[in-house]
């Protein structure tokens, strides 16, 4: 299975790695999930986990990112041909769409409307829970 995490599922994973974006950071760090990204997303994932608000264990953060890097399918993805709500989030689309994932989870699900339809599936991380495990 193949999945583009949005960031604010890793961030929280991290925060929080006794919920669900916590059992889905495990399981992408345990391999049993493929995550494909593109150069924007890791960069984002990075820039986010190491602000100071946050206070996440930068041990912990290394090994999700070290992982993500080793075993993540890194993507080259073209620009949407359609806008979407928050157009900071057309990335993890365009790296879906051009990844052919099964699903982009997000907390953010709204984030993603547009008035065109496309072949993602669009999952919270309770609704990826329920889909998956």
């Amino acid at each position: 299975m193949k999945i583009v995490l949005d960031t604010n599922v890793i961030v929280s994973g991290l925060l929080n790695p006794h919920g669900t974006p916590g059992e889905i950071v495990r399981m992408l760090v345990n391999g049993k999930i493929g995550l494909s990204y593109d150069a924007r997303i890791f960069k984002e994932y990075e820039d986010v986990i190491r602000r100071p608000k946050f206070k996440i264990d930068f041990s912990m953060a290394k090994a999700v990112l070290e992982s993500i890097e080793s075993d993540g399918e890194l993507v080259i993805a073209s620009p949407l041909p359609f806008a979407i709500k928050d157009p900071g989030d057309r990335m993890f689309l365009e790296v879906a769409l051009a990844a052919k994932v099964d699903f982009l989870v997000t907390g953010n699900g709204k984030d993603f409307l547009s008035t065109t339809k496309h072949p993602v599936r669009i999952l919270s991380p309770k609704e990826f829970r329920w889909e998956y495990f």
